[in-house]
């Protein structure tokens, strides 16, 4: 009896252990590859698609580097014990190509650690090439993160661009005024395009205006990043191009409740230097602020807004 009682037991336990200690990579992941060599800012936006059949691995490897999209399957293998992803050799765009039409491709290798905690489940890792080819290709490091079923892939991400305007907003960039677009019919359709990324708010920060002024510029490098901005969801900003010089300015009235100043930058394209960078100087009689944005096809960078009291002189 006392061995049936401990027979028992120690099956449970061994089935217990192994549901919490199995683990699997089947998923969306998405994650920003970047090259191992100092001063390299070329940058790959990476996804993964896998689908894990016992240690077996396939799906896609797809990345948008520059202006184009690229695509490879993928076979590899899972290593429950050690958490160790292995992805068989498949062709990555070299990182120095200048034209992507006629790029050489660089045959790399992919190992990667599965870790989860409370706050996020990730493959970390990289891309390498094997051999001789290591001294041409360097590593491409990535941090992939785990994404929902229902988040677009990085495909839908691309191709879900707003429809064109019939008008663009008019900006008056001398006297730094701007009339509203004068559709709203697209500029909806367009809201429904931007709600599609996640918001990730970068800064709150403090005026005591009514009124603040917003100067936009491309940060640090011309790369031709294009952006559409919105306040308190309304379109002011339709397919701007970014510029290091001349800035896109114009002002915004300023409501004493928080939650109804949010800034948000919606990257039309990532320039030649993924992702789309901004530069957002915000002034008022009491204040400056630079703030550094950063949005992809996967999220808008925002500034919150909070109104406060002005200090006594």
């Amino acid at each position: 009896m006392k061995f049936y009682r401990f027979f028992v037991l120690t099956t449970l336990l061994f089935f217990a252990s192994t549901s919490i200690f199995s683990q699997s990579v089947t998923g969306k992941w998405y994650g920003i590859g970047n090259i191992a060599i100092a001063g390299a800012t070329n940058s790959y936006l990476c996804e993964f698609l896998i689908t894990q059949k016992g240690n077996r691995v396939t799906g896609e490897f797809n990345y948008f580097f520059r202006n184009g999209y690229f695509s490879s399957k993928i076979t590899g293998s899972f290593d429950n014990g050690s958490r160790m992803l292995k992805i068989k050799t498949i062709p990555i765009l070299y990182h120095g190509n200048k034209d992507i039409a006629i790029g050489v491709d660089c045959l790399m290798e992919g190992e990667f650690i599965l870790r989860i905690s409370k706050v996020e489940t990730i493959l970390l890792g990289n891309f390498s090439a094997p051999g001789l080819h290591k001294f041409t290709c360097a590593p491409l490091n990535i941090k992939f993160n785990k994404l929902k079923k229902d988040e677009p892939t990085l495909k839908e991400r691309i191709a879900a661009k707003p429809l064109e305007l019939e008008e663009d907003p008019v900006v008056e960039k001398d006297t730094v005024q701007i009339t509203e677009p004068v559709k709203p019919k697209p500029e909806t359709v367009t809201e429904k395009e931007v709600i599609r990324r996640r918001v990730d708010v970068v800064k709150e920060l403090e005026v005591t205006d009514d009124s603040v002024r917003l100067d936009l510029y491309d940060n640090a490098e011309y790369d031709h990043d294009s952006i559409s901005l919105f306040y308190n969801n309304k379109l002011k900003i339709y397919k701007e191009e970014l510029n290091t010089r001349k800035p896109i300015s114009f002002y915004v009235q300023v409501d004493s409740i928080a939650e109804n100043n949010k800034v948000v930058i919606f990257a039309e394209n990532l320039g030649e230097l993924p992702p789309n960078a901004a530069l957002m100087i915000v002034t008022d009689s009491e204040h400056r602020y630079e703030v550094n944005i950063n949005s992809d096809y996967l999220k808008n960078g925002a500034v919150l807004l909070r109104k406060k009291k002005k200090s006594r002189k």
